[in-house]
């Protein structure tokens, strides 16, 4: 899986973790560390969407989806996202950070079972 991506899916387990309470000194610390880790381009979409109480990252669907927002991405781009599952590209619809790699999915189980919500409601 590329590094980008592993980066992504663990600030956004940390960030579901801490939406509803302060975050101790040592997860701040792996937050800035893994923010450091995503370029700067990226790291403000992500910000924004959270800020705009939206889902950052999200997967591609089998049926060439998005995995946020649910609308049919271009063919191009889903063939795009076919041939290189582990890139990462903005959903032309919602904007998100989208990639074709099932990973996201695990993340995102994580995430609801850590912190006791359910992710999808609350973006």
């Amino acid at each position: 899986m590329n590094n980008t991506i592993t980066v992504l899916t663990q600030l956004y387990v940390l960030t579901e973790l801490t939406r509803h309470k302060r975050p101790s000194p040592a997860r701040q610390a792996e937050v800035k560390l893994l923010r450091d880790r995503l370029p700067e381009d990226m790291l403000r979409r992500f910000d924004r969407l959270v800020a705009q109480g939206q889902r950052p990252i999200a997967s591609l669907s089998e049926s060439g989806a998005c995995g946020s927002c649910h609308l049919k991405l271009p063919r191009d781009q889903v063939l795009d996202f076919r041939r290189a599952p582990d890139q990462v590209q903005a959903c032309p619809h919602c904007g998100c950070l989208l990639f074709g790699s099932s990973p996201l999915r695990q993340a995102e189980a994580n995430a609801r079972l850590i912190c006791g919500c359910d992710a999808e409601r609350h973006h």
